[in-house]
């Protein structure tokens, strides 16, 4: 495979990625609008995109939508977290100064910045794809998947939880991860 000098990927990576964004940019889109609503939305749909291509040249599988929006929550996660050492950091400032006081209604209603409403279907359709698939795993294997994707810990710490050893635990997060690739690519969307 030929690298491209100036990234460090190859045309491979840029062709594949390419189609990946074109076929899951409007669902990742919609999970953060039902979350954060327009405004916020693009940029943590680019940071998620961002995130993904450069974590591509280090999975040995093609990715899949579960693993996409595994990055796309991890962002959430941490937007919220820095909205939220903003606010505490942030000084007081008199009512008619927020920010909340200028927004389009419109936003504010499920309305996409175009005015047409958008619709969360496909993302609860993707989700209940992901918990029918996670339902599927052997309950140690989903417990551990949870607890490192979902809940963020540290191998360390589901070891402890779960009264294993920690390859345990890497080897089924690994075969978690394989089971529902597998479970992803056998399942498409109707």
């Amino acid at each position: 495979m030929q690298k491209n000098a100036e990234s460090g990927f190859g045309p491979s990576v840029h062709s594949e990625f390419q189609s990946f964004f074109l076929t899951h940019h409007r669902t990742i889109l919609k999970f953060f609008r039902a979350r954060v609503g327009v405004e916020n939305s693009e940029d943590l749909v680019q940071d998620t995109f961002l995130k993904a291509y450069k974590n591509m040249r280090s999975r040995y599988t093609e990715p899949t939508l579960p693993w996409l929006l595994a990055i796309a929550d991890n962002t959430w996660k941490n937007w919220l977290r820095d909205k939220s050492a903003a606010k505490r950091n942030a000084r007081e400032s008199p009512i008619g100064d927020h920010p909340e006081s200028s927004v389009d209604p419109s936003t504010r209603r499920g309305r996409s910045s175009e005015g047409q409403p958008f619709t969360l279907y496909s993302v609860k359709e993707d989700m209940n794809r992901l918990e029918h698939a996670l339902n599927r795993l052997p309950p140690r294997m989903r417990q551990c998947f949870v607890l490192f994707f979902l809940q963020e810990r540290k191998y360390r710490e589901i070891a402890l939880i779960m009264g294993i050893d920690i390859q345990t635990v890497k080897s089924q997060i690994n075969q978690a991860r394989q089971r529902l690739n597998l479970y992803w690519r056998e399942n498409p969307v109707r």
